[in-house]
């Protein structure tokens, strides 16, 4: 027990050296840090990957994810939001998407865990997962934001997984990442990709809303389970490494 103590304080020391370092600078020193991770842990497929939650537990997420509030894009400029949008832009993306209001609850912390156990040993290296959020869009809506071919321009080292509730077909709506048509899944379907090199787009359901949950994670170099990844829909990642390694580590 002692030596467990004295090894997770080591950890923790390590990661706030690490974090210490980067925030010496000015500047983000995301593709230094990126290119230590594959130093030292490997690089990660740039095929998706793609698996399915089990069904009781998608099952609880649909009930849960369905019965939480409905809220509008807002701009807040935060730690996480380094993306600022015109006013028209804004309007076009509450014309076409509806967020959840996600917080805290024992359902999506249960996600969390599975999601974590998943794509551990694809991810090669510790993560740190920053990021939680979901949304509706509309049936037939238009080709606009998330709706059409994009790359999420994040900085290096971080990596975005779907999941999608009630599968993916023509009504309910379908997945493109890298040319690749998602559109015949079953419920639960959950796929991790590099957001930020491969062109990708949602595609609206031709009858039903397409419900999306979107976790954002971020390669690290020791791992980190406290970073709090509820927040608002306009969160994207945080602007400083530094961040990344803030509280107890694991």
């Amino acid at each position: 027990m002692k030596a467990k103590k004295l090894f997770l304080k080591a950890k923790s020391k390590l990661g706030n050296t690490i974090g210490k370092f980067f925030n010496l600078f000015s500047l983000n020193y995301f593709s230094l840090h990126d290119s230590l991770v594959h130093l030292f842990f490997g690089e990660v497929s740039l095929e998706p990957l793609v698996f399915y939650l089990p069904q009781e537990l998608n099952n609880d997420l649909l009930e849960t994810i369905s019965a939480s509030k409905l809220v509008t894009f807002d701009q807040e400029y935060n730690e996480k939001n380094n993306e600022q949008f015109s006013e028209e832009i804004i309007r076009k993306i509450n014309d076409n998407l509806i967020f959840f209001k996600i917080e805290k609850h024992w359902v999506f912390e249960k996600v969390i865990e599975f999601v974590r156990n998943a794509i551990k040993l694809p991810i090669k290296s510790p993560f740190v997962i920053i990021n939680f959020r979901g949304w509706i869009s509309k049936p037939k809506s238009e080709k606009f934001g998330p709706n059409s071919l994009h790359k999420d321009g994040f900085e290096r080292g971080h990596l975005k997984l779907m999941i999608y509730p009630n599968g993916l077909n023509l009504e309910n709506g379908m997945l493109e990442v890298d040319g690749k048509l998602y559109s015949d899944t079953g419920p639960g379907f959950c796929v991790l990709f590099h957001n930020s090199d491969l062109i990708h787009r949602g595609i609206p359901g031709q009858l039903n809303n397409r419900i999306s949950l979107e976790i954002t994670l971020f390669r690290s170099l020791v791992g980190n389970k406290r970073i709090n990844y509820y927040g608002k829909p306009s969160d994207r990642h945080y602007k400083r490494i530094s961040s990344y390694y803030k509280g107890v580590l694991f």
